[in-house]
């Protein structure tokens, strides 16, 4: 279950049309369900949030379910994430695949020149192209909302505060490539490449 704080969309109640509803956001494995009760007329109903933000929040969700219990080591979330997404729907976790390249690239191009500040050229603290780019770039994806929100409003130093604060070691934010989950998964659904999935 997860709370309607971070959507921004509204619920009315499809009786009285209140806005005066309390919503609990239900994760399924293709859909997010919006259960409502309307405050007003005391009327009870579920809305299907096929809606795009509906199911980035399903997305993050499980990141953050992902990191449960692992005290931030990537080879116990990588194996948490496949195992949290194996009896999903196909669908479902071609467009999770999607929505986590469309966020690893946010982190990239937001502000490249940012992004750029956390290689060690630059006094950061990652070096290498591929893991920079990729293995780095999955691996803050793998780190939830919540970073990946204040990386976009504070920039590159969040990141580092992050690591920091949480003494995580360079063999986890580099982890080669927390996203190959999705790999794994097309082959466990019976496909060679994550396309046939």
């Amino acid at each position: 279950m997860m709370n309607l704080n971070s959507f921004e969309v509204t619920i009315k109640c499809g009786y009285c049309k209140s806005k005066n509803v309390d919503v609990k956001i239900i994760d399924t494995n293709s859909t997010a369900i919006a259960e409502v009760y309307c405050n007003n007329c005391k009327n009870k109903e579920k809305l299907k949030m096929e809606t795009e933000i509906a199911m980035k929040q399903v997305y993050w969700d499980i990141i953050e379910q992902s990191k449960q219990g692992t005290n931030f080591d990537s080879e116990k979330q990588f194996h948490n994430l496949f195992e949290l997404l194996k009896d999903r729907d196909e669908k479902f976790i071609r467009d999770f695949n999607d929505e986590w390249s469309g966020i690893s690239h946010s982190y990239i191009v937001s502000d490249r020149d940012e992004y750029d500040k956390l290689h060690v050229s630059n006094g950061g603290i990652v070096d290498g192209n591929d893991t920079f780019y990729m293995d780095f770039g999955a691996w803050l994806v793998s780190q939830g909302e919540k970073l990946f929100k204040r990386y976009l409003k504070y920039g590159y130093q969040e990141v580092i505060n992050y690591i920091k604060m949480n003494d995580i070691k360079e063999v986890d934010y580099t982890y080669e490539c927390m996203d190959y989950v999705f790999q794994d998964l097309a082959k466990y659904k019976g496909h060679e490449y994550l396309t046939g999935v």
